[in-house]
Formats: C-alpha cells, structure tokens, sequence
C-alpha cells in the first residue's frame, strides 16, 4: 500500500480500525504517522469546542440592517387591511404578462377575420356592385373567345391569336 492508498482509507472510512495492509504501511512511513497524528489533533481539538455558540442579538440586528442597505432584503410596505378585488382588477392582473394579452389580442384579432370572411356582403339597393360588373364583363369576353378560337382550324389552333 501506497501514502495516497492510506489518505483515502481515512477520506472513507475515517479513525476506525484500518485494515491491515494500511497498518502495515503505518508503521513504516513516518509521512503517514505524522498524517495521523495530525488528524488526532484536529479531532481532539474539535471534540473541545462546544457544539454550538449563540451570537448576541445585535450580531442579527447589524446583519439584516447590512442586507437590506445592499437591497438583498427588501423592507415590505403593510397594507392597511386587505380589501376584496373587483372583478376588472381581477382580469387586469390576468392580462400583466404581455405574451398572454399578446395571445388574447391575436385571438380576437382571427374571430373578427372570420367573422368578416362569413358575413355575407350587403349591397344597398340601387348601387353598382363593381365585382359583380367585372364578373359578367369577363364571362361575356370568355364566351366571345371560345367561339372565335372554334371558327379557326384546328391545325392553326395552337398559334391563334385573335387580334
């Protein structure tokens, strides 16, 4: 056995009994004897102290007045008496994180749009309606262009142009 093989018999297992070859080992490594004489004194002079020392009370009292000078702690303002929200503080307080009134705003945003997309168009009466002109002008133009393309050959079908 090695000095790093004992030092880690003792991180382990601590001052029990160590095995034999550590024993061995001891004996004839002074590096080790002082090692473990060493760890004796630390542990006698541990065993020494008491278990625990109560500080005074003004130790806490300079502590916290230090941790709230560098804003760790923060001083709590009290309310008065807690009075019961309204309803509208209530949603208010819903609506403080921005992605959710975010999400809400989108929402209403696409149930407007389908809304609009559904509601069928009203034309007053008496008035034009511009789309429906343009659909009857082109239907008539389509019209106008299959029967001209059907009065030219089919073989000179592919390059006609009517103009």
């Amino acid at each position: 056995m090695q000095c790093r093989d004992v030092e880690a018999t003792f991180e382990r297992a601590g001052l029990v009994p160590l095995p034999e070859a550590a024993r061995a080992h001891l004996v004839e490594c002074r590096h080790c004897q002082e090692f473990v004489a060493d760890l004796t004194a630390i542990v006698t002079a541990a065993q020494e102290l008491p278990s625990e020392v109560t500080p005074p009370a003004r130790v806490w009292i300079s502590l916290r007045a230090q941790l709230v000078e560098e804003g760790i702690i923060k001083e709590g303002v009290l309310a008065p008496g807690r009075e019961r929200a309204s309803w509208w503080r209530g949603i208010s307080e819903l609506f403080r994180n921005r992605a959710l009134a975010a999400a809400a705003v989108g929402l209403v945003l696409v149930v407007a749009g389908v809304l609009q997309v559904r509601e069928p168009r009203i034309i007053p009466p008496g008035a034009d309606d511009p789309i429906f002109d343009n659909a009857v002008a082109l239907n008539e133009q389509e019209q106008d262009l299959r029967a001209s393309i059907w009065r030219v050959p089919t073989n000179k079908r592919r390059n006609y142009c009517p103009r």
